[in-house]
C-alpha cells in the first residue's frame, strides 16, 4: 500500500508544480475563471503532496525513492 500511495501523490506534487508555472506563464492570456481554477488546482495538488511528505518524514520514509515501485 505504500507503494501506491507513493505513485499517486508524488506525481500529484509535481503535476501541481508544474500546473502552477504553466498558469503563471500564462496568466496574461488566461481569463480570470481558467486563471482562478489552474492556480486553486495546483495549490489542492501540493497541499496534498507536502502533507504526504510531512507523513513519511514523520515515519522516517524517503518519499522521493522509487525503488520500491
Amino acid at each position: 500500500m505504500k507503494n501506491k500511495r507513493n505513485a499517486i501523490f508524488m506525481p500529484l506534487f509535481w503535476i501541481g508544480l508544474l500546473v502552477q508555472n504553466i498558469s503563471n506563464l500564462f496568466r496574461d492570456s488566461l481569463s480570470d475563471f481558467p486563471y482562478g481554477f489552474l492556480q486553486g488546482l495546483s495549490f489542492v495538488f501540493i497541499v496534498a503532496g507536502f502533507i504526504f511528505m510531512c507523513r513519511c518524514l514523520r515515519k522516517r520514509i524517503n518519499p522521493f525513492t522509487l525503488k520500491d515501485l
